[in-house]
């Protein structure tokens, strides 16, 4: 990009500086909730916030100070709940030809495909699943990162000194040939926590949101790598190298002032390393591509439109959304109450208890009691003056109540958390019917069912951020995973031209599966029942209705790998027709000239040259000789059963052999039965001649 005029640049430093400063006035606000619930979350719950930092109080040798963290497990199930309920989004097309459907279909793999092949991780997702729950919200960056993906190795040549024209290899200090090493890149998602990614202060929705500032520190050497060639304005840099507290602290939380105060270390010198702003601007107006702009404190050190034209932060809320507020409350904040009067609880058990087996010692003056006799130790010998014996002090026993109290307080947090023991996978007290079982999980799915919807449609975002980058990014050749019909993996060469890149991304409607095992047995008991674990249309039909089957997918799940291979077929006749598909006798041969004859009447296929048309024209005569060879095998042993069973008596038919080969499968089974009348019209048929087949 070109370098802006120099009274332009200044404005947009005066503008980037404005927008720093206001959201880091915000997020001071917002400071001490965060360390509060943060030291809470870990255990750290003897204390307050102070100014910067969570101070523990002085440990007091007269009364104990108990913890017994319940918050963790409820925030891991709060997680959990999140984490089971992955979104399956499906990209719409909107238009019905074939080959509309095909690219929306291969959207849709490729998106689902970044669920499962590293680029969107599992850990990413938990990390801002659990920080969204502490603080109330959490951010995910999508961007592309070119030192990723695929790589190759090429030698590092020098011209030679000896003989001019000639590349001659570089060896390293130990004699080693050095190797360079490049990569393809690739879309790199991350979870930002909300005292790194601080927005715009007067936005209430994400919709709202005009920019976000993000905090990132780097050791002064790598800055230096990252501009050699000084600031904006081409001056030398003073890195300033105040930063912000460690974030892994264990008294303090996970978050401090960017700016002032904070772990600032009197020298000015902390590991050597210095902070940089990094502004992105949402597109406008006055910047239709958007903006980034990178600062260090009041040094402008680059200005760009935004990368591959997409502002690249997305927020996840947590649960308890609050009104005109950017952030939640998420689960913590309503559970220290409780928790506090919890560790007071244990806290004064414990002084009891250590009253009642270390009790006060009455010594009469003039005893002598020599102290150092008074060990724990079984057959001591304890000298005292006669006529002063001591004695213990008889404590009273410990009430009960005082346990009933901690066990109410814990299921107020069960009732104020709304994770009770059914979302544990414990069976609940005087409960022991299974449908009582399915019908609170059911319940208790309902009132999480808008948290997990709102955590669906930010995947759905990233994923959908995730094919916008590699609409851009990826290029024609690239070899790329993607996750097929019953999460097989392939490998399809990529070009850009047989996706959907333009239509939304649509999920499904909140569902999810019971989370106890004994309401899984009971539910799947009466399914069973009730013929609803079939392969009939009708048993489909059971489940989409009560929601077991809610993305009317088959379940046949052979079917479908048919038809994967045979749309895979169709993308390769088009990258490769001359790569040699071979029909195999074990294919399903209805399925694969369905799937073919829809691409031999798509445009894209009449536009093909007239011999690859007729390459696959054979393939197609090939599946159909087939199938007439296995409809003409099939119909002659039916043919045969039927003439056997009525002989000489003129009995009825034997039962047919359950384990006979079947056409509709590739010979590997009979689906269904056919009734007599049936196998006598199959015997009829005629024979099926292959179209265009030549051997």
């Amino acid at each position: 990009m070109a370098k802006l005029p120099r009274k332009k640049a200044e404005e947009m430093l005066d503008q980037a500086i404005q927008y720093q400063n206001d959201a880091i006035e915000k997020f001071h606000e917002k400071l001490s909730t965060l360390m509060v619930t943060t030291a809470f979350y870990r255990g750290n719950q003897h204390g307050r916030a102070g100014l910067r930092t969570w101070n523990p109080y002085p440990p007091n040798h007269s009364e104990a100070n108990e913890t017994l963290n319940y918050i963790r497990p409820f925030v891991r199930s709060a997680v959990s709940d999140m984490l089971r309920n992955l979104p399956n989004p499906e990209v719409v097309s909107a238009h019905s030809d074939p080959t509309a459907m095909s690219k929306a279909k291969a959207a849709t793999q490729l998106a689902n495909s970044f669920l499962r092949n590293g680029v969107i991780k599992f850990e990413t997702l938990y990390n801002a699943c659990l920080a969204a729950q502490i603080h109330g919200g959490s951010w995910f960056k999508v961007s592309w990162n070119p030192f990723t993906g695929p790589s190759s190795r090429t030698l590092k040549t020098k011209e030679s000194k000896k003989t001019p024209g000639i590349m001659e290899p570089v060896f390293d200090v130990f004699g080693d040939p050095v190797y360079e090493k490049t990569f393809l890149g690739e879309i790199q998602v991350e979870h930002c926590n909300i005292a790194e990614c601080l927005p715009d202060p007067t936005a209430t929705t994400e919709e709202d949101l005009r920019y976000v500032v993000q905090l990132k520190t780097y050791p002064v050497t790598r800055l230096n790598e990252m501009f050699p060639d000084g600031d904006y304005f081409g001056k030398e840099i003073q890195w300033q190298t105040n930063y912000r507290a460690n974030s892994g602290a264990e008294d303090a939380i996970a978050v401090a002032d960017p700016y002032d105060g904070g772990a600032y270390n009197g020298s000015g010198k902390v590991n050597d390393q210095a902070e940089l702003a990094f502004i992105f601007e949402k597109p406008c107006m006055a910047y239709p591509n958007g903006r980034q702009i990178v600062l260090h404190h009041e040094v402008l050190l680059h200005v760009d439109r935004l990368p591959d034209f997409q502002f690249p932060y997305i927020l996840l809320k947590g649960q308890n959304l609050v009104e005109s507020s950017l952030y939640s409350d998420g689960i913590v904040k309503d559970l220290i109450g409780p928790q506090r009067s919890i560790n007071r609880a244990a806290s004064k058990q414990r002084e009891m208890l250590d009253r009642v087996v270390n009790p006060w010692l009455l010594e009469p003056r003039g005893a002598e009691l020599k102290m150092d006799e008074l060990a724990d130790i079984p057959g001591s010998i304890v000298t005292y003056n006669y006529g002063f014996q001591p004695k213990y002090i008889d404590h009273p026993p410990i009430d009960p109540s005082t346990f009933r109290y901690q066990d109410n307080l814990i299921t107020v947090m069960k009732d104020i958390s709304t994770y009770s023991d059914v979302s544990r996978g414990d069976v609940p007290q005087n409960v022991s019917s299974g449908r009582a079982l399915a019908y609170l999980a059911e319940f208790e799915r309902g009132v999480h069912a808008p948290d997990v919807q709102i955590f669906k449609e930010a995947v759905t975002k990233i994923m959908k951020h995730c094919l916008l980058i590699a609409k851009e990014r990826y290029t024609d050749g690239r070899m790329i995973q993607m996750l097929g019909p019953n999460n097989e993996w392939h490998t399809k060469i990529f070009r850009a031209e047989e996706f959907d890149f333009d239509h939304e991304l649509v999920i499904e409607p909140y569902s999810g599966a019971p989370n106890s095992r004994a309401m899984r047995y009971s539910e799947a008991l009466e399914a069973m029942q009730v013929g609803g674990l079939s392969d009939s249309p009708d048993a489909e039909r059971f489940r989409r209705i009560v929601g077991w089957d809610y993305q009317g997918r088959s379940t046949n799940d052979v079917d479908e790998q048919h038809r994967s291979v045979a749309q895979s077929e169709n993308a390769q006749f088009k990258v490769d027709p001359f790569s040699g598909i071979r029909v195999a006798q074990e294919d399903n041969h209805d399925i694969h000239i369905d799937e073919h004859n829809k691409f031999r009447i798509s445009h894209e296929f009449r536009n093909l040259p007239p011999q690859i048309r007729q390459m696959l024209d054979n393939h197609v005569a090939e599946h159909e000789n087939y199938r007439s060879q296995q409809l003409q095998a099939f119909s002659e042993e039916q043919s045969l059963l039927l003439n056997q069973s009525q002989g000489a008596d003129g009995g009825a038919p034997p039962p047919a052999d359950p384990g006979l080969a079947s056409p509709r499968d590739g010979g590997a089974g009979l689906n269904e039965i056919p009734e007599t009348e049936g196998m006598a019209n199959m015997a009829a048929m005629p024979q099926m001649q292959p179209s265009g087949y030549t051997q």
